[in-house]
């Protein structure tokens, strides 16, 4: 009797296992079918802008097409490809260059206009003393990128026996008059930490003219990783040289991917 009496007690107790295992499994498999059901909707993160301030979360999937009205921009040039010559300064200039700096490395030419030391006394010394120009990074510098390195442009002035850089946005301010053609609206906005790609895709580089001033379609990473987001956004280019933020979307998103 005692001997059938173990017995029964074991069975039971492997019983009581294989149901506890069976409970387990039924509930890896609810676990992963909730899994399965969440694997559609979007992942989501919230972002902190340069400024420190929180940004709207965004997804870490691919987004959609362009969803901004985008009606009536025209694209717009690649940086190095700025025509210098449209920037009207109060003071009529000789020479512009266009320098980048990339990383550590030394200033490279991206553009120019004009004829360098063309109106100088003693035109050699005057090369010297204008290849001889350089200029910090600065919080404003044009251009700014090329991550991980890092560069950031700035321009190189001669106007007669006079040499001098521009290196931000309110520095050209205080050279042109105003924003009066769309050179100085793009580098503006290049100023203050947006970027375009150059090519004829409006929603990544556009510009439309309106009354008192432009309005940009840029680029710019909000975060730079896991994921990699970027921002497409519309910018209102005062003819003052104020700039207004209109509206914003993500422009891609890389999940899994750092600079």
């Amino acid at each position: 009797m005692k001997r059938y009496l173990a017995l029964g007690v074991l069975a039971a107790s492997a019983l009581l296992v294989a149901c506890e295992q069976g409970g387990e499994a039924i509930r890896g498999m609810e676990t992963e079918e909730a899994t399965d059901d969440r694997g559609g909707e979007e992942e989501s993160a919230v972002a902190q802008g340069n400024d420190g301030s929180l940004l709207e979360r965004v997804d870490h999937q691919m987004p959609p097409e362009a969803s901004l009205d985008l009606e009536g921009f025209e694209p717009v040039p690649a940086f190095e490809d700025l025509d210098l010559g449209r920037l009207q300064p109060l003071l009529s200039f000789t020479y512009a260059e266009m320098r980048q700096v990339l990383g550590s490395g030394e200033p490279q030419v991206q553009s120019s206009a004009g004829t360098k030391c063309g109106e100088a006394r003693d035109r050699a010394a005057c090369i010297d003393r204008f290849d001889a120009l350089s200029a910090a990074r600065a919080n404003e510098s044009f251009n700014r990128g090329c991550l991980p390195l890092g560069c950031y442009s700035y321009l190189a002035i001669n106007s007669g026996e006079i040499n001098f850089t521009l290196n931000s946005g309110d520095q050209l301010l205080r050279y042109v008059d105003d924003v009066k053609t769309r050179e100085v609206a793009l580098l503006l906005v290049s100023s203050a930490g947006y970027r375009w790609d150059g090519d004829s895709d409006v929603s990544r580089g556009g510009i439309r003219e309106v009354d008192g001033g432009y309005e940009v379609v840029a680029l710019r990473y909000t975060r730079t990783c896991a994921p990699i987001v970027e921002e497409r956004v519309v910018l209102l280019v005062e003819s003052s040289g104020q700039l207004t933020r209109l509206a914003s979307e993500t422009a891609s998103s890389l999940p899994g991917a750092c600079f």
